[in-house]
């Protein structure tokens, strides 16, 4: 399901961030330049191991996945204030993710290809999380996943995402609101 921008939950996730980048440098996790692709990777890896082993992509999943994501951000105690609003900020990121992780496509079709070119078995492949995610958020992906199956000898399965989801969120994603232009966070995120 679709969610309009909310500017407030915008505010409460950009300060979110904010507060994570600085610790993620406190800690030496990374540079003040990597943290935009660190937490990308987080969000794709969060999101990636909890739908794998579905047998088709679901919104709703990806809901769920983003609330994780958010609950993995609020558990140190410099970010425990925003615990309250993790259900609100799962679901606003997991619609609008590239607001806020701008590397988002670029990262997610990496992830997918290294699955589909190290995952020999083809069933594994439709399972995998990464996989799910992809094929719901990247125009071509089926495509791409139709020609390694057929190269494969398999049959490809189009329910991994339900042509209505996939013409849903492309249509949100390729054309975003008018609301969202001009409200991209600026450096908070790399």
């Amino acid at each position: 399901m679709y969610m309009p921008f909310d500017h407030i939950m915008h505010e409460r996730l950009s300060l979110l961030f904010e507060a994570v980048e600085d610790m993620l440098i406190e800690q030496g996790v990374c540079n003040p330049s990597e943290t935009n692709e660190y937490l990308t990777a987080l969000y794709i890896r969060e999101v990636s191991t909890f739908m794998s082993g579905a047998s088709y992509y679901l919104d709703a999943e990806e809901r769920v996945a983003g609330w994780i994501f958010i609950h993995t951000l609020t558990a140190h105690s410099r970010t425990k204030r925003f615990r309250k609003y993790c259900r609100e900020l799962g679901h606003h990121i997991s619609t609008h993710t590239t607001v806020y992780l701008p590397r988002y496509h670029e990262m997610l079709t990496k992830a997918y290809l290294e699955v589909l070119h190290t995952v020999k078995d083809l069933r594994t492949v439709a399972l995998h999380g990464t996989i799910l995610l992809a094929a719901a958020t990247l125009p071509g992906l089926r495509t791409d996943l139709r020609r390694e199956f057929k190269r494969r000898g398999l049959e490809y399965d189009k329910l991994i995402v339900p042509d209505d989801v996939l013409a849903r969120r492309m249509k949100a994603g390729l054309h975003p609101s008018k609301l969202i232009k001009g409200t991209r966070p600026s450096p908070l995120i790399g």
